[in-house]
C-alpha cells in the first residue's frame, strides 16, 4: 500500500513538473518572440537614419532637444561665434543658436554609427565647431571634435558620442531647471543623455 501511494505521489510529481516546464517554455518563447521583434524594430529604424541625418545638405539645420527637460534644446550660449563659448539649454529652438548642421567625418568609419562634426548655424559664418573643452564642457572651436550618433531606441532619440573620450553630452544639472543648464560630458547614458533630433 505504501508503495502503491509513493509511485502514486512520484506520477503526480512528473505530470506536475511536465505541465510546469511547458508553461516555462511557452513564457520563454514569447520572450524571445518579443524581443527579436523590438530588435526588428531597432533594426528598421537604424536603416531609416540616413533619411533623417541628411549630411550631404550643407543647409539641413537640425534641433537637439534634451529628453530629460523637454522644450529645452542644446544652445550656444549667449549666441556668441567665437572659440571657447559652452552649451547650454535654452528654449528657443527657432533660433540660429539652437540650430545646427552635420558634416560627415571623411576620415572616419562608415555604417550605423556614422561620424560627424557638428556646427551651429549662427557659428557657421565664424568657422566655429562643437567641440570638448580642456574642462569636460561642451564648447565650440575653430577645430572641432567628432561625434558619433548613436539610436537610442528604435524611435527618434539619440546619444551624442565624444569620438576621443567615449562619453557623452550630458546636461550637467539633473535636479536644476532646463534654462541655461550647462552640456558637459560624462560617461552616463541616462535620461540627461539622450536628445531627440529634428530637422528645422
Amino acid at each position: 500500500m505504501v508503495q502503491d501511494m509513493t509511485a502514486f505521489n512520484i506520477n503526480s510529481l512528473d505530470i506536475l513538473l511536465h505541465k510546469m516546464g511547458k508553461t516555462e517554455i511557452t513564457k520563454s518563447v514569447k520572450l524571445a518572440k518579443k524581443f527579436a521583434r523590438k530588435k526588428r524594430a531597432a533594426e528598421r529604424a537604424a536603416r531609416k537614419s540616413p533619411s533623417l541625418l541628411q549630411t550631404q545638405d550643407p543647409e539641413q539645420y537640425y534641433t537637439f532637444e534634451s529628453l530629460k527637460f523637454p522644450g529645452f534644446f542644446m544652445n550656444v550660449q549667449g549666441g556668441k561665434t567665437d572659440d571657447g563659448v559652452p552649451m547650454q539649454l535654452y528654449a528657443n529652438p527657432g533660433n540660429q543658436d539652437s540650430q545646427w548642421r552635420l558634416e560627415t567625418n571623411k576620415w572616419g568609419i562608415k555604417g550605423e554609427n556614422s561620424e560627424f562634426f557638428i556646427q551651429n548655424k549662427h557659428s557657421r559664418a565664424n568657422g566655429r565647431w562643437l567641440c570638448l573643452g580642456d574642462d569636460g564642457r561642451i564648447r565650440q572651436n575653430e577645430k572641432g571634435s567628432v561625434f558619433r550618433l548613436l539610436r537610442k531606441h528604435s524611435e527618434n532619440v539619440w546619444l551624442i558620442q565624444i569620438k576621443d573620450s567615449g562619453n557623452f553630452i550630458k546636461v550637467k544639472n539633473e535636479d536644476a531647471a532646463g534654462k541655461e543648464n550647462p552640456l558637459h560630458q560624462h560617461n552616463s547614458s541616462g535620461l540627461s543623455s539622450l536628445w531627440k533630433i529634428r530637422r528645422v
